[in-house]
Order: structure tokens, then C-alpha cells, then sequence
């Protein structure tokens, strides 16, 4: 099986056609523009409208290095969060981070957003995928299928995408 990282340092497998990604290229190169745009989703008076309590309960889907995680933690420190994501390197970037940043009530797990097995229908109060979408087949609808699966009644879904209107907040009502 061969490997070639692209120019942002992801590796497309040939036998599986499934994304390894070098989370340290990730972090440097896209890290900040991610934030920035995770930051203004939660600050969106739509987001607000469905405040973050103690007893919610937040997936931080398809998490790449956390920082949707982080920017809540540091608005919200007492937030439980899931995180999921597919690429091992990614979640151990993410449990670094959480370690470094004293993050309390998070865990990760390596799992794909097309995919959420084990996971609770209806569980969650707040779903957030931040530029998670995968460009392959069904890749998208199969996430929105599963993000609506485990998102609970009254809950808020925030997706965030690489194209065209870059934002959009759900209800669960």
C-alpha cells in the first residue's frame, strides 16, 4: 500500500481510500482560520440562544485537534464534551491538548462522523462539526444523517464547511 501526502500533509491510502492525517501540519497551517470561524459560530445569537449549561452535553464532531474544544473550554470550562474524529493522530493531538490545557469533562474517541456507532440517539444537546466534511461519496449526507441521529430534541447542531455558505446553525425543535 502506498501513501502520498498532499500539500496539506494528508495521506490518501490507495487500498482503503480512507484519510491519515499529519495533525501537526494541520494544527500549523489550518488551525488558525478554523478557530477563528468556530469562534464566530458559537458567538452567532442563533448558537447563544441555546446556551451551554452543566447539564449539556456537546459532540465535537470529526474534532481534528480540538479546536472547537478549546474555544469553548475557554468560554465554558465546566462543558462535558465528546470528541470524535477519524485519524488516530488527530485524537492523540486532541488528548495532548487536553492534557496541556487541563480540559475537565472531555473524552475522545476514534470514530467516523459518516459512522457515530455507539454512540446514543439523542444524547447530545449542542453537535458541532467544524469543517469536518469529507470530499467522498455520500460523505456528507451520511454525517448530516448522523449528527440529526445523536443530536437530542431541543438541541442545536452548528456545521461549518470548507464551500459556499460557510455556516449553518440547526434546530432540533
Amino acid at each position: 500500500m502506498v501513501s502520498v501526502p498532499d500539500s496539506l500533509g494528508y495521506f490518501k491510502s490507495q487500498k482503503t481510500h480512507s484519510y491519515a492525517y499529519k495533525s501537526n501540519n494541520f494544527d500549523k497551517m489550518a488551525s488558525n482560520s478554523t478557530l477563528s470561524i468556530a469562534k464566530l459560530a458559537l458567538a452567532d445569537p442563533l448558537f447563544t440562544a441555546f446556551p451551554i449549561t452543566p447539564s449539556s452535553y456537546i459532540l465535537d464532531n470529526a474534532c481534528g485537534t480540538g479546536v472547537v474544544t478549546s474555544a469553548i473550554k475557554d468560554k465554558y470550562p465546566f462543558a462535558r464534551i465528546l470528541a470524535t474524529d477519524i485519524a488516530p493522530a488527530m485524537i492523540e493531538t486532541y488528548n495532548s491538548k487536553a492534557l496541556q490545557g487541563k480540559w475537565e469533562n472531555v473524552e475522545a474517541k476514534l470514530l467516523d462522523s459518516k459512522d457515530l456507532k455507539g454512540l446514543q440517539d439523542g444524547g447530545f444537546s449542542h453537535v458541532i462539526m467544524n469543517f469536518g466534511f469529507m470530499p467522498d461519496k455520500g460523505g456528507p449526507e451520511k454525517a448530516v444523517s448522523e449528527i440529526w441521529r445523536v443530536l437530542g430534541k431541543g438541541g442545536l447542531a452548528v456545521v461549518t464547511s470548507w464551500a459556499g455558505n460557510s455556516l449553518a446553525l440547526l434546530n432540533m425543535n
